[in-house]
C-alpha cells in the first residue's frame, strides 16, 4: 500500500492533501484550492480576468502568512506570463504592503524576489530604489546587500561597486559567498572580451582580498553596510 501511495497520481495526492487541510485548517484549503483553480483556467483558455477573481478570492480566504506568500507569486507569475508588468508590480506593492502591517513574514524573500523582478523588468533606477528601499527595511542581512551589489554588477557598475564597498561585504564568509557568487555569474550576461576577462580572475581576485581584510572588519557588524549600500544606490 505503501507503495502504491508514493506512486499515485499527482491530482490524488493533492485531493489528500486539501482534505487533510480542510479538516485542520479549512480557510488555507479553500485558499490555495482557489490558486490553483485560477492557475488552471488560465492555462486552459487564457483568461486573466477570471482568473484575477479566483487569485483575489484566494487572498480573501487567506490567514496564513505562507498562504499570501503562494498566492502572490503566483499571481505574479501569471501577471508576467501575460505581459501585463505594470499589473505585477502592483501586486508587489501590495503584498510589500500586507508584510508592513505584519499579515505576512516574508521579509528578505520578498524583497529578493521584488529586485530581481525590477532588475529584469524595470531597469536601473527602479532595480536600486527597490535595493535601497530593502536594505533600509532589513538593515542586517547580508543576502540584501548581495543582492544590492548584483544590481550593480548586472548594470556594469561592479568595479566601482566592489573597490569601494569590498571591505565592508569581506567581514562575514557567507556574505562574501553571495558576493563573488553573484559577480562571476552576473557577467555571464554581458558580452564584451573586458567583462569576459573579469568574470575568469573575478572570483579568485575577490577572495584574495577578502581573506586579507576579514580579520580587520568582522567586528564591525552590519551597520556600515547599510550606510554602504544607501551611498551606492544614491550616487550611483
Amino acid at each position: 500500500m505503501a507503495t502504491k501511495g508514493a506512486g499515485a497520481n499527482p491530482v490524488d495526492r493533492r485531493r489528500r492533501a486539501y482534505n487533510m487541510l480542510d479538516s485542520a485548517f479549512p480557510e488555507r484549503g479553500y485558499a490555495l484550492r482557489w490558486c490553483e483553480q485560477a492557475q488552471e483556467m488560465y492555462k486552459a483558455d487564457g483568461d486573466m480576468k477570471e482568473a484575477r477573481l479566483l487569485l483575489r478570492s484566494a487572498l480573501g480566504c487567506s490567514r496564513v502568512a505562507d498562504d499570501y506568500a503562494s498566492v502572490y507569486k503566483a499571481w505574479i507569475a501569471m501577471e508576467l506570463h501575460d505581459g501585463n508588468v505594470e499589473a505585477a508590480r502592483g501586486l508587489f506593492h501590495e503584498w510589500g504592503s500586507r508584510i508592513y502591517a505584519g499579515e505576512d513574514d516574508s521579509g528578505v524573500d520578498f524583497w529578493c524576489m521584488f529586485i530581481n523582478f525590477e532588475v529584469w523588468n524595470g531597469g536601473a533606477d527602479r532595480a536600486r530604489a527597490v535595493a535601497r528601499v530593502a536594505a533600509e527595511t532589513c538593515p542586517s542581512d547580508p543576502t540584501i546587500y548581495a543582492k544590492s551589489l548584483k544590481v550593480e554588477v548586472l548594470f556594469r557598475h561592479g568595479d566601482r561597486v566592489l573597490a569601494h564597498n569590498l571591505n565592508n561585504f569581506a567581514m562575514d564568509v557567507d556574505c562574501k559567498d553571495w558576493v563573488a557568487h553573484y559577480q562571476v555569474r552576473a557577467f555571464h550576461h554581458n558580452d564584451n572580451d573586458n567583462c569576459k576577462a573579469k568574470r575568469l580572475g573575478g572570483g579568485l581576485f575577490l577572495d584574495r582580498m577578502c581573506r586579507g581584510v576579514r580579520r580587520l572588519v568582522r567586528r564591525l557588524g552590519y551597520r556600515p553596510l547599510h550606510a554602504a549600500s544607501t551611498t551606492i544606490c544614491l550616487s550611483v
